[in-house]
């Protein structure tokens, strides 16, 4: 009568590893898909960040284009097609220079505290990366600039 009673209580314990053991294998194959699935878009997504973080930092570091940012009335955005008419060609054609060929970037230039945003957001994929344009010696009216790459 004892014998029967333990060998219940092994199949018991081997059923309970049993489930613990496919629970686990189950999340690892979970996991190992999931990562895969995900790796290309997120290494596409941090090569844009970088590309544009370097094009803004460059036009942060350049002082024509900085002062020429800092010369424009920002009271409404400066949207990407009025760059040239606002005095900001230089930073229209700084920024098309260096932006990646398949992509179509443009930037805005804007007061701090206004959340500058794109107008059409039809196209499938936008990344937004903005930095700050701060003063020279004579001058501090903090500007934004934002940049937006559409894929």
């Amino acid at each position: 009568m004892v014998n029967s009673r333990i060998k219940k209580n092994k199949r018991g314990w081997v059923r309970l590893l049993e489930a613990f053991i496919a629970i686990v294998l189950l999340t690892s194959v979970l996991v190992v898909v999931s990562k895969t699935n995900s790796s290309p878009r997120n290494e596409l997504q941090e090569r844009i960040s970088i590309i544009q973080t370097s094009i803004i930092r460059d036009i942060q570091l350049n002082e024509e284009l900085r002062a020429a940012i800092l010369s424009v009335n920002v009271a409404d955005p400066v949207e990407w097609e009025d760059f040239e008419t606002s005095g900001l060609s230089g930073v229209k054609e700084r920024i098309e220079e260096l932006a990646p060929k398949d992509m179509e970037c443009s930037a805005q230039i804007c007061e701090i505290n206004n959340p500058c945003s794109l107008k059409d957001v039809s196209k499938k994929e936008v990344y937004a990366k903005s930095g700050i344009i701060s003063a020279d010696l004579n001058t501090y009216s903090p500007r934004q600039i934002k940049m937006f790459c559409v894929r």
